[in-house]
């Protein structure tokens, strides 16, 4: 860790090679190349640019149109299909404005700041290939606003980590596209985004080929159907995820909540449908395929923590 010895203005500061620009309670980061990030309102982000920069593009963060902000004080990480939105949307600007600075303004508030320093990450991940260490350094000058958005379950430091991890586990592929022909494939966006859907089941792939998660499907669509919508809100049927999930490749259902369904139409697929208190199916004796700790392989989610 070196500090720059060049004579430097009062209002910039060199550290660990990352250009820092204060004025008034305003403050612009270098994370990357041309990358920058702004903790304060447009007005001012401009007029640092302006002065420290010479020139540069002043990108609006808004939580609302970036994220589905949850209105709570605590940082949540991003959606995959949110954070595959924000680095498409970087890639392009910077392929459309090459060489131009693009400094992303993230306002006062501290869930906004936090969620686009974490999206921004995530981008430095994956389009310009840095490892976990490199781009959590990146925002060192934002450790103070990351601890006090984080708790003892969910951080910027655990999530951004957890996010390297599976890109170099080629779980996630953000270029790849759509083709269920196998399970092995990395988890591809056009494909992540379809089944995300609220339309389209809600089912969210964690780990390639392995690991997925989904609502409970509803026991009051009537009969011979396989949804219902009712009040913005689209219920599946079991039938519907039987189908679904089939098509998918899973043969066993772990199911975690109360809700009390029909698991016939899983049966007739050839799915095993349990709960978490069943030790045998869990554990894969009776049926018939390993269970969740295999299938997962030893200590996946320990690569987590």
């Amino acid at each position: 860790e070196s500090r720059q010895t060049a004579k430097i203005r009062p209002h910039s500061v060199q550290l660990y090679s990352r250009e820092m620009h204060c004025e008034g309670g305003a403050l612009i980061v270098r994370v990357h190349s041309e990358l920058y990030i702004a903790l304060c309102g447009v007005r001012q982000a401009k007029g640092l640019v302006e002065r420290d920069l010479q020139s540069g593009m002043v990108i609006e963060f808004s939580p609302s149109t970036h994220v589905e902000y949850t209105g709570g004080k605590g940082f949540e990480p991003s959606s995959l299909s949110e954070i595959f939105r924000f680095n498409a949307m970087v890639a392009k600007m910077a392929k459309v404005h090459k060489g131009s600075k693009l400094v992303f303004c993230a306002g006062q508030e501290l869930q906004s700041q936090v969620q686009l320093a974490f999206l921004i990450g995530c981008h430095m991940i994956m389009t310009h290939g840095l490892g976990f260490e490199e781009a959590y350094l990146a925002f060192r000058p934002l450790y103070d606003l990351f601890e006090r958005a984080s708790s003892d379950e969910m951080s910027v430091e655990k999530s951004m980590r957890a996010f390297c991890c599976a890109k170099c586990l080629n779980w996630i592929d953000f270029g790849q596209h759509m083709d269920s022909s196998s399970s092995d494939h990395p988890i591809c966006m056009d494909e992540c985004n379809h089944y995300a859907s609220m339309i389209n089941g809600s089912i969210l792939r964690i780990i390639p080929g392995k690991f997925l998660i989904f609502d409970a499907p509803d026991p009051s669509v009537p009969a011979g159907k396989f949804y219902q919508d009712d009040n913005g809100r689209r219920r599946f049927a079991p039938g519907f995820y039987a189908d679904l999930l089939h098509h998918l490749g899973v043969r066993l259902v772990l199911r975690l909540g109360a809700a009390d369904y029909d698991p016939a139409p899983f049966a007739r697929r050839g799915i095993r449908v349990c709960g978490a208190e069943d030790v045998e199916c869990v554990s894969g004796s009776t049926c018939g395929a390993a269970g969740p700790e295999e299938a997962l392989g030893e200590g996946a989610f320990d690569r987590f923590s």
